[in-house]
């Protein structure tokens, strides 16, 4: 047994060792943001690769519907059933279910597991009369989601949040990456917020942004507009897909289909795509130059934290004046 706790013990060190050498590295670590950057650059060249032909070959709505599934959107007759149930209903009941649902994924942090963001606001034309009227009641529901884990934190949670420490770690208030986003958020309240919004890249669940941010400085009009501002690409793309597979649920909307379908849909998802991306991109390399001004570096936290692991797991402390574990 003995034996086997040092060769586990060896294999261990091996590991640590490696993960210090690697990240560690400046080079490594300058290159992290470029890696991230070549991964996006690489993802749209694949997506375009299977999606082009596909977008090319459709001659019908029935066509169209299938690609769309490629992205996620839910199905004609999926939304058909979703809206046979709802449509019927009083506006200010629909208005409070759909606000409603919203509040509740963000409370508990339930995005990364409900598929709550692309149902509701694809379903939001039919829902509420066409296309502009969906995107604007996904932006105000998403962002009173948002606001309220915002309003609560400020109100009740801002110091338990401030204090929590998960498993026996720094406490989130002590840590450089939450003291950096709260110095940016005195500096540029709604641009930071706005750059958060686009670009949620701190190393918690995405719906605990918005805890976060009611446990800093930022103000609630700055949070709002934010919010407001950062939902309308995803909404709108939602929105606009839908409004395509429903199209005869909407009254008077000409679609074209399925002359125009082939051409105005391959435009729309290389610039859907390119648009996010090119969105993205652009808002977590501002995001991370905000917080390397303020002392927080991603990719060397990255490195620290990936060196605490090995670190813990070998059974050894972490070697270096370097080595920061509130990062």
């Amino acid at each position: 047994v003995n034996e086997f706790q040092e060769v586990g013990a060896l294999m261990l060190a091996y590991y640590k060792e490696k993960l210090d050498q690697s990240f560690n590295n400046d080079v490594v670590r300058k290159a992290v943001p470029k890696i991230g950057q070549l991964f996006n650059v690489a993802f749209v060249v694949v997506v375009l690769r299977l999606v082009l032909p596909r977008l090319l070959a459709i001659e019908s709505m029935n066509d169209l519907e299938e690609n769309l599934g490629f992205f996620g959107i839910p199905s004609r007759a999926e939304l058909a059933e979703y809206a046979s149930q709802v449509t019927s209903l009083p506006l200010p009941v629909k208005l409070a279910g759909f606000v409603g649902i919203f509040v509740v994924e963000k409370l508990f942090c339930l995005t990364e597991f409900l598929p709550v963001g692309i149902v509701l606001p694809t379903l939001s034309p039919v829902l509420f009369g066409g296309v502009a009227q969906g995107v604007a009641v996904s932006m105000f529901s998403s962002t009173a989601g948002a606001t309220a884990n915002f309003v609560l934190s400020k109100q009740f949670l801002g110091e338990k949040i401030k204090g929590f420490s998960a498993f026996g770690g720094t406490p989130v208030g002590d840590t450089a990456w939450y003291n950096a986003v709260d110095r940016n958020f005195e500096r540029e309240g709604f641009k930071t917020a706005l750059m958060l919004r686009l670009a949620p890249i701190l190393p918690i669940p995405v719906d605990a942004h918005w805890y976060l941010c009611g446990a800093t400085s930022l103000t609630l009009g700055e949070f709002v507009l934010a919010q407001l501002v950062g939902s309308f690409k995803a909404s709108f793309i939602d929105a606009y897909f839908g409004s395509l597979l429903m199209a005869e649920f909407i009254s008077g909307q000409d679609l074209g289909l399925p002359s125009q379908t082939k051409w105005v849909v391959c435009v729309e998802v290389v610039a859907i795509i390119l648009t996010s991306v090119l969105v993205t991109n652009a808002a977590t390399t501002t995001l991370d130059n905000l917080l390397q001004e303020e002392g927080w570096d991603r990719s060397t936290a990255m490195g620290n934290f990936t060196t605490g692991i090995g670190s813990k797991l070998a059974g050894t402390d972490p070697v270096g004046e370097e080595y920061d574990p509130r990062q």
